[in-house]
């Protein structure tokens, strides 16, 4: 789609594309401008192999993801979602957000390719969930902030990049199940808490703000904080 998309003008209409669901099809789906920038999509079905968003997104809904044959997904402007977010696929190929692609959503936040992430740009829900299930290299700095509420942020695999990673999560809970080696780690003085569960390597000073548990380490992990840790948990556990 060369031009923009949007729903007719005073109705919220959904739409479903299908091409390359299959090994031996070959279908892509690129829009170029911007989606739901005049009249809004309700939700936004995709079922491909590569997906390129140049312009914007704007939906009412959901957005529904689906790459076969190691499809790749690329977003390359704002998306501001009404409702979830999921980003799926059967194969290894790589989702890249970039710097511009801030991600605002009122639902929650998921990532399950076997291919790996690279995020160069904010995510803001509204009191749900972010989980990636794979693996995350960070291309700038970035803040992921699930709002006041019990949204929990999840890597379920490793977190790395030369760039710092923010995490609010209100009342809810970041785990960091795989490696982690960044530049910095900020938090917020909220009452999350964070656990890894896994190795970790950052350079900068990192202060711990969330009062919530901080649990450093799952037992026979290295944790190295080079520019030091403080942290004002009162239950601060050392595994």
């Amino acid at each position: 789609i060369t031009g923009t998309l949007n729903s007719v003008a005073g109705e919220v209409n959904s739409l479903t594309v299908r091409s390359g669901e299959t090994a031996t099809a070959a279908g892509d789906f690129l829009v170029v401008g911007n989606v739901g920038n005049v009249d809004r999509l309700n939700n936004l079905t995709v079922d491909s192999n590569d997906v390129d968003f140049d312009g914007s997104l704007r939906l009412a809904g959901n957005l529904d993801i689906d790459v076969a044959n190691n499809g790749n997904m690329t977003f390359d402007n704002a998306a501001a979602i009404g409702g979830t977010v999921t980003l799926s696929g059967n194969g290894t190929g790589v989702i890249t957000i970039n710097p511009n692609a801030n991600f605002s959503t009122c639902g929650a936040f998921s990532q399950d390719v076997a291919g790996s992430v690279v995020l160069s740009a904010d995510i803001t829900t509204t009191n749900d969930t972010v989980s990636f299930n794979n693996a995350v290299t960070l291309g700038d700095d970035v803040t992921i902030d699930t709002g006041a509420g019990a949204g929990d942020i999840t890597f379920a695999s490793t977190v790395s990049g030369a760039r710092t990673l923010g995490v609010v999560a209100g009342t809810g809970a970041v785990t960091f199940t795989g490696a982690v080696a960044l530049d910095g780690l900020t938090t917020l003085a909220q009452a999350y808490g964070i656990a890894f569960n896994g190795n970790a390597d950052i350079n900068q000073a990192v202060t711990f703000q969330n009062t919530g548990a901080l649990a450093l380490g799952n037992g026979a992990d290295t944790l190295t904080f080079s520019g030091g840790l403080t942290s004002t948990s009162a239950a601060t556990t050392i595994n």
